[in-house]
């Protein structure tokens, strides 16, 4: 079986989904990104990629540094 048939097989398999519009957990899937289980949905994070990690956490900072200059920005100017 090939990388690709595997990839297959897990984004078909449920259990690898927390909800159908929620997360995708596949430690055997290569993929970093993969589509939905609705395609036309869009796609997702697998959530056990160990690349996920990185992702997740540049994203988080992100969000905190965009919230940090917005309180910074609205501040009094005194």
């Amino acid at each position: 079986m090939n990388q690709d048939e595997i990839n297959d097989r897990e984004h078909a398999d449920p259990a690898n989904w927390s909800s159908p519009f929620a997360f995708y957990h596949s430690s055997l899937d290569s993929r970093l990104w993969v589509p939905k289980q609705q395609a036309w949905m869009g796609g997702t994070l697998n959530v056990a990629h160990p690349i996920s990690r990185v992702v997740i956490l540049v994203f988080v900072l992100a969000m905190c540094l965009g919230a940090a200059a917005i309180f910074l920005a609205i501040l009094p100017q005194d």
